[in-house]
């Protein structure tokens, strides 16, 4: 693997750039709640429209949210939503934040087709009003590419005495997960949980667990200590995702750990935004124009989820 250069330019939201060590979050966020394999997913025939990742962009939003309702339907398993209601409290709401982005063609539907079915399963409210309004789509990326994409999540956060489910389609290194709970805990939310369709080549981790660490600093030759002055950020930093593919697939020692993590080079910027900008965003209209667009178009493909399930129930 070549040495990746990191430049002020594209190291806003990566890795190093990350707020908030998965190492530090909570016991239940500790673990993403699966579904099944990204092989699997992708066999559903409505999958790359409800994925926005065809390149006909004339398709209508609330036809590619009436795929990805298909397709949730038929990938979600009953494991999956059971491990979910373990980790909660009965007796307080719960809100489900999907994650929100542009593939190639469109906004991808799939993460808020699965929090929608959840939230039907559960109880509790879809939020879709928190969108990626910046960093390129992920899928088929390669992993130092992920580590360096510049993500921004923007839009009011759910009321403070929810908990809160992050809810994605595919997860392979965790970072957009973490870039959204870096929004989130900027703004006083703590996720409970998170949960995606399908699990890509890695593990379910995003805390790291020791025996991860241990794996890592002996293939990387270093102790935690020169890990940390390395790389300028503790082994708890990074996912266990992030552990993992540095396992199987990086070069060995200093240099090979070196080459396949970034080096601190700013701080993240995850900005806060105050209660009264998060109470009457619709009104004050505090973020940017393309949030407001993005928001739009989410809206558009959610009312197709709705009708695709209404047809569903009808039937």
């Amino acid at each position: 693997m070549m040495e990746v250069q990191f430049s002020s330019e594209n190291i806003h939201y990566s890795t190093a750039s990350r707020e908030v060590s998965p190492g530090d979050y909570p016991k239940s966020l500790g673990r993403i709640v699966n579904n099944t394999t990204v092989s699997f997913l992708r066999k559903h025939i409505d999958y790359t429209m409800a994925k926005g990742s065809d390149a006909d962009r004339s398709v209508p939003l609330e036809q590619r949210g009436e795929a990805a309702e298909r397709t949730v339907h038929d990938r979600v398993k009953p494991k999956a939503v059971k491990a979910l209601r373990e980790l909660l409290d009965p007796n307080k709401p719960i809100c489900f934040v999907p994650v929100a982005g542009i593939e190639s063609a469109a906004l991808n539907f799939l993460p808020t087709a699965y929090a929608d079915m959840l939230a039907d399963q559960l109880g509790g409210e879809v939020w879709i009003d928190i969108c990626k309004n910046k960093g390129s789509a992920n899928t088929d990326k390669a992993l130092n590419k992920r580590l360096t994409n510049q993500q921004q999540f923007e839009g009011p956060v759910p009321p403070a005495d929810t908990q809160i489910i992050i809810v994605d389609d595919v997860t392979t290194a965790g970072d957009t997960f973490t870039t959204l709970i870096d929004y989130l805990m900027k703004n006083d939310r703590i996720p409970v949980a998170a949960t995606t369709l399908a699990l890509s080549r890695y593990t379910a981790n995003l805390k790291t667990p020791e025996e991860e660490i241990k794996k890592l600093l002996g293939k990387a030759e270093v102790s935690s200590v020169e890990f940390e002055y390395e790389l300028g950020y503790p082994t708890k930093h990074i996912t266990g995702q992030e552990a993992r593919a540095y396992i199987l697939s990086g070069k060995p020692g200093r240099n090979g750990l070196k080459a396949f993590f970034p080096k601190v080079l700013l701080p993240g910027k995850a900005e806060p935004i105050s209660p009264e900008e998060n109470q009457n965003a619709a009104d004050s209209k505090p973020f940017s124009q393309k949030y407001y667009q993005l928001r739009e178009q989410l809206h558009q493909g959610y009312a197709g989820i709705l009708k695709a399930k209404a047809k569903r129930k009808a039937n």
